[in-house]
Order: structure tokens, then C-alpha cells, then sequence
């Protein structure tokens, strides 16, 4: 088996010897070289759209991708056929720190981090960002506790963040992409 794997991936190639395939490095910013497209096995990550429409029309003895995203999103819509190729995902690879990445987003929201920092930065500190200000203001996004909160696409991400919010006391709902169903957390 030919397997590529991608020069946006930190890999020593010696980790991958003792398995039965050649192993080959290509760029994912340009087109697949003309000596690789008979590759039977793709490892995706960071690629570019272009680069993975090139691999779809080109590579046509792919037997297997494995992307390393969470989802698969960038190889369908690249034009690759699950009927023909085997896609994989990196799917709880990433759970942890995207959870802890948009909780973050979510805490700076409503709290305005970036507004605080900002003030800091030009040295000075207005009174909307400190001082008394109402728990609740009508119409105002300022605290997750109680916050109403639906996550499209209620997968493993959603699934490690939904105790950090509930945590916050903010409710949770998912709603699956696909099924359209909604979930009570």
C-alpha cells in the first residue's frame, strides 16, 4: 500500500515502518505529484480545498482517508465518495481542547474580555466594564448561568462541553446535524 501523509503534520516517518505500505510526505497547500496520485491510503490535515479536490479528481485508487479533523466535512466536500473511499476521522482527538476553546469564546462573550483588555492595553478603564452593573440586563448576553445555550451538531465536542456549562449553570440542548433531533443535557 501507498499511504501519504502530510507535511502539516509534525510525523517522524520511522513511526510508521513495520507496517506494509510505502510511506510518502506531500504538501497539502499544492496539488498531489503526478508519482503519488496511484497512493492507496491519504492522511488529510490542514489541507487546503484545493488540494483535496486535486486528490479526488487525481488519486484514483484511494481505498482509504484518514482525516484527522473531527469531522469528515473537508474530504466530502472535496468530492471524495464514501462508497468508494473509506473515510476516517480524527474524531476525539481534538474534544478537550475545542471544548476548552469555546468555552473560553463563551466566557469572553459575556464577560468582554476583549473589551477589558483593550481598556488595559490603552490605559484606561471605563465604567461599563466594572463597578455595579444589573445580574441580568434585559436583551444582554453577561453570564453563562442561565444562559439557554443549543449546540448544533451534538457530537463528542458538544459532549465534553456540555458538563463545563452546566457546570456554569447554563441549560443545554443538541441538536443532531443529520437526525435534527433535540437533545436535553
Amino acid at each position: 500500500m501507498k499511504l501519504l501523509y502530510p507535511t502539516s503534520l509534525s510525523l517522524d516517518p520511522k513511526l510508521l515502518q513495520g507496517f506494509n505500505a510505502s510511506i510518502h510526505s506531500y504538501d497539502v497547500t499544492k496539488p498531489i505529484p503526478e508519482d503519488l496520485t496511484d497512493a492507496e491510503g491519504l492522511i488529510t490535515w490542514c489541507n487546503s480545498p484545493s488540494n483535496l479536490k486535486d486528490a479526488a479528481s487525481r488519486c484514483k485508487k484511494l481505498k482509504w482517508i484518514q482525516s484527522l479533523a473531527a469531522g469528515p466535512n473537508d474530504v466530502l466536500n472535496a468530492g471524495f465518495d464514501p462508497k468508494i473511499v473509506t473515510i476516517t476521522t480524527g474524531s476525539g482527538l481534538h474534544d478537550q481542547t475545542v471544548a476548552e476553546h469555546t468555552l473560553g469564546m463563551l466566557l469572553t462573550a459575556a464577560r468582554k474580555f476583549h473589551l477589558m483588555r483593550d481598556s488595559q492595553t490603552q490605559g484606561k478603564w471605563p465604567g461599563s466594564l466594572g463597578g455595579p452593573q444589573p445580574d441580568k440586563a434585559p436583551g444582554t448576553f453577561t453570564t453563562l448561568h442561565e444562559a439557554r445555550i443549543l449546540v448544533w451538531g451534538f457530537g463528542n465536542i458538544a459532549k465534553t462541553l456540555t458538563p463545563y456549562l452546566r457546570t456554569l449553570g447554563a441549560e443545554v440542548k443538541g441538536k443532531h446535524s443529520l437526525r435534527h433531533s433535540y437533545l436535553q443535557m
